[in-house]
């Protein structure tokens, strides 16, 4: 038996003879999908000011460079900070990473949050901490005039106080963001503010309601604001809500532990106006779930983590790919050699889970709390808070790994098995005779429902060579 890839065109070749009383075996592959470290964090000792503990993911925007943050590191410290209060930085296509600007506590410092791109073709973004109250900013850089900083607000805790998730552009040209903290009740806000800093609150939670919002919230199809927060409602366990421009306010659910609890990461909506989350906690093995909820409260739990191969505790939103399905990251679990680190997951909206990519080696990063971006060729980009070769985080770029076949006897019967991602579509081939060049298609092409695939031919007398065929991608 010759078993061989075709992949995009390519032939990969893996070849184990079949005699009549040996089978070579092949192991599959590890991972469905590769990563590449394109960057590592080495905070604000001598080696580098270039960052440190990157939360949030990134943005690329039309000069086609990304752009992030880091909690720590950059060019200032005080003895408050000794590791820096934190960075912007920008990442080239090809890899290269730069500091693009440095928060020295006046203008901001710690930033959890990502940015966003305003339609005046600025970056928008808050910290958690700096300013005068040492409650948070709201800021503006400027990607014309080489990392130009600006402070538009800061957070007072009337306000609102240390805001965690990014900025939400409206379709009325307003930002839409939360803070964990501050408001009437000190329990978070949801606010609207202009581009120039005009801010004005929504909504304050009370607790029953929700209480300490970290993630962003989102604008959906139907024009309403949605978002999750981490604790209040009927156990304290966290929310959902939506919620008008004007600050009309509905809640939605509440979780209770058996369906998730302490939702960090926001929502997401598919092209039938549902919305997608995580919660970090809960679910059958108290180790996360992604759950769907409709827009008038209806909850479904999709999956619950494992702890295991699959990961636990999944922190950052969801990433609607370009092919409908969800893509999204776990701080911990996942399969290495050393102390799991987190994973990159699949999920379809029927449930359907595939588990990509695993971290913990000290190259490639560890705990990836970042949601996902995804290029123009279908690769997903992120980041990690920790490792790296400088022990302080890294980006990195996923994409599909070529498929590894493996073959196994069972009953009389030859499986081939390989790994693949979510609604990819292979077709087997086999052929008798290779010199012919004629292969014939075995069976019917299969979709993957999930991320390890099996096709059982029986055993005859004839001498087989086998390939596979990646017919579509997701």
């Amino acid at each position: 038996m010759r078993l061989h890839i075709l992949q995009r065109g390519v032939v990969r070749c893996l070849t184990c003879v079949l005699l009549p009383s040996f089978l070579a075996i092949f192991r599959a592959h590890g991972s469905v999908a590769s990563v590449t470290t394109l960057a590592s964090f080495f905070g604000s000792a001598a080696s580098g000011t270039n960052g440190h503990a990157p939360y949030s993911g990134l943005v690329q925007i039309v000069d086609g460079n990304f752009y992030g943050t880091t909690f720590q590191g950059g060019s200032n410290t005080s003895p408050a900070a000794p590791f820096g209060f934190g960075t912007v930085y920008k990442l080239t296509p090809a890899g290269t990473v730069t500091t693009f600007a440095s928060f020295n506590g006046t203008n901001g410092a710690k930033p959890y949050a990502g940015l966003t791109q305003g339609l005046d073709g600025n970056l928008y973004g808050v910290t958690w901490a700096g300013g005068e109250s040492n409650r948070g900013c709201f800021f503006r850089l400027s990607t014309s005039t080489n990392g130009s900083l600006t402070k538009l607000l800061t957070f007072t805790n009337a306000n609102g106080a240390n805001p965690s998730g990014k900025l939400t552009l409206g379709h009325d040209g307003f930002l839409y963001g939360t803070t964990q903290q501050g408001g009437s009740s000190n329990l978070g806000t949801v606010f609207k503010t202009t581009t120039n800093g005009v801010l004005t609150t929504l909504v304050s939670f009370q607790g029953n309601n929700g209480s300490n919002p970290y993630a962003e919230v989102i604008q959906g199809s139907d024009g309403f604001l949605y978002g999750v927060t981490v604790n209040g409602g009927l156990d304290n366990f966290g929310t959902v809500f939506k919620l008008t421009t004007n600050g009309i306010f509905t809640l939605l659910a509440s979780f209770n532990g058996s369906n998730g609890y302490y939702p960090y990461g926001g929502l997401t909506q598919d092209t039938n106006g549902a919305l997608y989350g995580t919660t970090a906690y809960g679910g059958d093995n108290d180790a996360g779930t992604v759950f769907r909820i409709s827009t008038n409260g209806t909850l479904v739990t999709l999956h619950s983590f494992s702890g295991n191969a699959d990961g636990s505790n999944p922190w950052a939103t969801l990433l609607r790919g370009r092919d409908g399905s969800f893509y999204g990251t776990t701080i911990l679990g996942g399969e290495t050699f050393g102390i799991p680190r987190g994973t990159v997951f699949q999920i379809l909206t029927n449930g359907a889970f595939a588990s990509l990519a695993s971290f913990g080696f000290n190259t490639n990063g560890g705990s990836p709390y970042s949601s996902l971006l995804q290029d123009s060729s279908g690769r997903l980009y992120g980041t990690t808070l920790s490792l790296g070769v400088g022990l302080k985080g890294t980006i990195f770029r996923l994409e599909p790994a070529p498929a590894v076949l493996s073959a196994s006897m069972l009953s009389g019967s030859m499986q081939i098995n390989w790994k693949a991602w979510l609604g990819q579509t292979y077709q087997l081939q086999f052929e008798t005779n290779l010199t012919q060049n004629g292969w014939i298609d075995f069976a019917n092409s299969v979709t993957a429902t999930n991320s390890n695939m099996t096709v059982t031919n029986l055993i005859s007398g004839q001498s087989r060579q086998y390939r596979l065929k990646q017919t579509s991608t997701p």
